[in-house]
């Protein structure tokens, strides 16, 4: 391979890796319709996945392969690390970030949604070095030809995998922060992280013997698009459930004055939500447009912090929240009728 050909697809490699990643974190960022999640607090979880994850992945799988490389052949111990180690390892990796994110930064964690934000986001972070970690290997052995194929399988076929494995961890931490029940909250994160191990080891079993036999790849493909299809599915379930905690909740705003008739049905309701925002571009420019945004992210964060203090009755922390949203709320209220 020629220097030229080499800088060319070494260029091609970095937009490889980096475009599908951003694109489908872009998608899981929409996905949460109703409170987003701090942009800050999203590109370190990003981080996380893309630079120490992988890390200590590799130095993982390197000192659990050894004992299998000192018992079997180069290709046994090869297909047992790929199939066995590596899930475990690169899951639980992954699942210790879910975990302290949710420890850390608990008050952000809302629902079974925001679990699946924070994981799918560290998935496609690691993701993206990994797909970038194989495309250089196979610049450097196969040229062009092999790397453009490792760039759709990698990428398109099997782009969304480790966004989907970390998304499952995620939503059972984000089930454990809204059940009330106390076995569920404690088994729900351990029999996620299982399910997150076994969903990857069966996809890259699938795949090892796909080299081979050919016909396992449907394994793999049904595996992973079909846990897609149920993780899609979570999200419709638990975007109607956000709706109706905030049905629920800003009712008695109404009843107090906070919101009227009008604002309550726009802001429960994400279409309206986004035309008012448009309206207010098109008619009054950016400026209010943010500010009716904002208006409309208050009273969510309004909604679910009195969610939270109906768990948590007498946590003043909450109360505090809550009073300090409806003056937020009120003030931008004001701002909007006088612009």
């Amino acid at each position: 391979m020629g220097p030229l050909m080499f800088l060319v697809l070494g260029t091609l490699t970095i937009l490889a890796s980096v475009a599908p990643a951003v694109v489908y974190s872009l998608v899981v960022w929409w996905l949460d319709r109703y409170e987003k999640e701090p942009v800050g607090l999203l590109a370190a979880t990003f981080l996380w996945g893309a630079v120490p994850a992988i890390l200590l992945a590799l130095l993982g799988e390197f000192i659990l392969g050894i004992p299998f490389a000192s018992l079997f052949e180069q290709p046994a111990a090869q297909f047992i690390s790929g199939s066995l180690v590596a899930p475990v390892v690169e899951e639980s990796v992954k699942g210790v970030a879910i975990l302290l994110l949710f420890l850390l930064f608990r008050h952000e964690f809302d629902g079974i949604l925001d679990g699946i934000v924070y994981g799918a986001l560290i998935g496609f972070g690691f993701a993206m070095t990994e797909n970038g970690l194989y495309l250089l290997g196979a610049m450097a052995e196969g040229g062009a030809g092999v790397w453009l194929t490792v760039v759709v399988v990698r990428t398109l076929v099997f782009g969304l995998n480790h966004g989907l494995f970390s998304a499952i961890v995620g939503m059972g931490l984000g089930y454990a922060a809204t059940t009330g029940n106390a076995f569920a909250r404690w088994g729900a994160p351990p029999l996620a992280l299982l399910l997150a191990i076994v969903v990857h080891s069966v996809h890259n079993l699938s795949t090892a013997l796909a080299a081979d036999m050919g016909w396992p790849i449907l394994i793999s493909l049904v595996n992973n698009w079909g846990g897609v299809a149920v993780l899609l599915l979570v999200v419709l379930l638990s975007w109607d459930r956000e709706r109706s905690w905030m049905v629920r909740e800003l009712d008695p705003e109404v009843e107090a004055g906070l919101l009227s008739p009008l604002e309550y049905s726009t802001v429960t309701s994400y279409g309206r939500r986004v035309g008012a925002q448009w309206g207010a571009l098109s008619r009054q420019g950016l400026g209010e447009a943010r500010r009716v945004r904002k208006f409309h992210q208050l009273a969510t964060d309004l909604a679910f912090a009195k969610r939270r203090l109906r768990a948590s009755p007498d946590d003043m922390a909450l109360e505090r929240a809550v009073d300090h949203f409806r003056i937020e709320l009120a003030y931008v209220k004001e701002g909007m009728s006088e612009s």
